[in-house]
């Protein structure tokens, strides 16, 4: 199972999107971020610090990494 996972400090919480391919993950994980980005240009943010930021993951318990 192919997840996005939003990571925000220490709070890692997978999406609720649904069932996924590889691809489409990695299209919405670039919306997303592009989205997250927009509203903190507007915001007038100085650090990507506070940003959430996604990343998919392969599995239901190996958490492995795909794409950060």
């Amino acid at each position: 199972m192919i997840q996005i996972i939003l990571n925000y400090g220490a709070v890692q919480t997978p999406l609720q999107i649904g069932q996924l391919d590889h691809d489409e993950a990695l299209i919405i994980q670039r919306q997303l971020t592009k989205a997250v980005r927009a509203v903190f240009a507007d915001m007038e943010a100085t650090t990507c610090a506070c940003m959430p930021t996604y990343h998919v993951t392969q599995g239901d318990q190996d958490g492995e990494n795909l794409h950060p």
